[in-house]
């Protein structure tokens, strides 16, 4: 799940939240960098557990957002 963010300086940046604990940080930007344009290309890469979910079972992105604080 990717979602934007702001920084301090209220730049947008893109958050790439994954939940396989297997998958190498390193290894997912360098392919995400030979599959998509630059501006696409996650400036954070966060792993979680489980994605939080809401009530309809769909992904909850407030709660992912709040992670980020």
């Amino acid at each position: 799940v990717a979602l934007i963010n702001k920084d301090d300086a209220d730049n947008d940046y893109l958050v790439l939240f994954v939940n396989d604990q297997n998958v190498d940080k390193n290894e997912l930007i360098s392919y995400l960098k030979q599959q998509l344009p630059e501006y696409s290309v996650p400036t954070k890469v966060i792993f979680i557990e489980n994605y939080p979910v809401n009530t309809s079972g769909k992904i909850d992105r407030k709660e992912l957002k709040n992670i980020l604080k």
